[in-house]
């Protein structure tokens, strides 16, 4: 019988949130690189994917995470500070008066979009690693 402890429930999370971190990266896409801000669907899918950084550092820190359970929880906030740092200088000299109006470039979609594919990968792997499935 698999465990299901902390542990495996935050892997089994993140697995969701990497596909969250797909759809929203393809709502914004299909919608120019503006915010869906009258979709409720994205705007939670938005809060999760967002809150997940805060989440992340403290599964990192409280659990006991090892293997690519470890891997897993160090990766998401390192999405997150590379994202912004990526997509401030993909910004870099767009003057914009109203927020809502910003566009969000297609190459910071596309990184969104391949991080959640590998970042699903391995929380798929994490997930079958930790409840002892294959063994790396």
């Amino acid at each position: 019988m698999p465990d299901f402890s902390l542990e495996v429930v935050f892997i089994a999370l993140s697995l969701m949130i990497a596909i969250f971190v797909m759809i929203e990266s393809t709502l914004l896409e299909r919608n120019g690189g503006k915010l869906l801000l009258k979709n409720s669907t994205f705007m939670f899918i938005s809060l999760s994917t967002s809150a997940w950084m805060m989440v992340a550092c403290l599964a990192w820190y409280f659990l006991d995470l090892v293997g690519l359970g470890l891997v897993v929880a160090m990766v998401y906030p390192l999405y997150g500070l590379l994202g912004l740092v990526y997509s401030a200088m993909l910004m870099r000299g767009i003057e914009v008066d109203d927020p809502a109006e910003v566009a969000l470039p297609k190459q910071y979609l596309s990184f969104c979009k391949s991080f959640g594919l590998v970042y699903s990968i391995l929380c798929l792997t994490a997930l079958l690693e930790s409840v002892g499935l294959i063994q790396i």
